[in-house]
């Protein structure tokens, strides 16, 4: 037993030994400083992939803005904070109904000094029953139901903008009307996902309520694909009203735009006798600048109230828009 003990104590044995955890701790510092270096560059390479990643999301929400702006999209006047000024005068004609004249006025004014988060609004909207008696547009517009009142446009939290308004429906019986809309916009992958939460409540009518979720990808070169899934209530009708729609646009660079809509309706599910079903083409083109837009285009629609007879319509618009930033 000394004879061994003598072997495991000598200074060779003890200097191999030595020369050993001097070899394996500098492997493993090694190989430390190694994964270090590695796990800086995987952190690196990461935080450019979600640079990338942020500004391709930013780009592809910025172009579905660009396009909801140019083809004037009702949820510029809904969620805009800057004062605005819009009006559109247009004819509607179908083989069904013949012609009228549909006009709309909306205008919001942002009241100085509180940031844009309070404004002043009024709305309105009527139509006539024949475009060819002048007197039927004066009558319309003195039976027409415009609601005003005062907007609160929350801070907007990341893509998230939240709105509510408090006024009058004024012409005829007025009523007080309260209304809230949320809408939030997250990219996911290659699409943009929107959706939009609205709630009313008119002081003789009762609560209103809607819901719509919008899938939008651009496909380049100026063209857009959305698909719209919409479904409404309203306390006066029996059932809900869901509603889904396709469009593709096409924006050119002279100006000009294209856009085509499949689309249909069933008003008062599960009940519903009045389902529509629509094809239409719009061009849109801007005349002045960014404030004047001629739009007109052909449709066809079938109605369940009249056996899905194929009903032809089409429509000329004259859009003005001001806008202050």
């Amino acid at each position: 037993q000394p004879q061994y003990a003598m072997i495991f104590r000598s200074p060779r044995v003890s200097a191999r030994a030595r020369l050993f955890r001097r070899s394996a701790a500098a492997l493993c510092a090694g190989a430390a400083l190694g994964a270090a270096r590695a796990g800086e560059r995987l952190d690196r390479a990461l935080d450019e992939m979600d640079r990338i990643q942020a500004e391709w999301a930013g780009g592809l929400l910025n172009t579905v803005e660009r396009f909801d702006r140019f083809f004037g999209d009702e949820r510029f006047d809904a969620e805009g904070r800057e004062t605005r000024l819009a009006v559109v005068l247009g004819v509607y004609a179908d083989r069904r109904d013949g012609a009228k004249i549909q006009n709309r006025f909306r205008a919001r004014l942002s009241l100085p000094n509180l940031q844009k988060r309070v404004l002043l609004f009024i709305e309105d909207a009527f139509e006539t029953e024949r475009a060819d008696r002048p007197a039927e547009l004066e009558d319309a517009a003195r039976e027409s139901k415009p609601v005003t009142g005062l907007r609160l446009a929350a801070e907007s939290v990341g893509k998230a903008r939240l709105t509510a308004d408090l006024g009058l429906r004024l012409g005829g019986d007025p009523q007080i009307v309260a209304r809230t809309r949320l809408s939030f916009a997250r990219v996911f992958e290659a699409w943009e996902r929107r959706w939009i939460q609205t709630l009313s409540w008119y002081s003789a009518d009762g609560f209103a309520a809607g819901s719509e979720l919008r899938w939008t990808r651009d496909l380049g070169r100026g063209r857009l694909f959305r698909s719209a899934t919409a479904i409404g209530w309203r306390a006066d009708e029996s059932g809900v009203t869901p509603a889904q729609s396709f469009s593709w646009f096409l924006s050119r660079r002279d100006g000009g735009g294209h856009r085509w809509t499949v689309r249909a309706a069933w008003p008062e599910t599960p009940g519903c006798e009045r389902a529509v079903y629509a094809a239409e083409y719009v061009w849109r083109r801007r005349l002045h600048r960014d404030w004047l837009f001629l739009e007109l285009g052909p449709g066809l629609d079938f109605r369940q109230e009249d056996d899905y007879e194929p009903n032809p319509f089409g429509v000329l618009r004259i859009e003005v828009n001001f806008e202050r930033p």
